[in-house]
């Protein structure tokens, strides 16, 4: 697993709190629970 600093720690816990959907192109997010991610291309 990558390593995620404090700024996507934030994102993550707020996202989850909210029962939001976090849509992203950053990989580090891949295949985790609540992330919709698309790789660039």
């Amino acid at each position: 697993m990558k390593y995620r600093g404090l700024s996507d720690s934030i994102i993550l816990t707020v996202a989850e709190s909210y029962r939001c959907v976090i849509w992203t192109l950053d990989v580090c997010f891949q295949n985790m629970k609540g992330i919709k991610y698309f790789p660039k291309g």
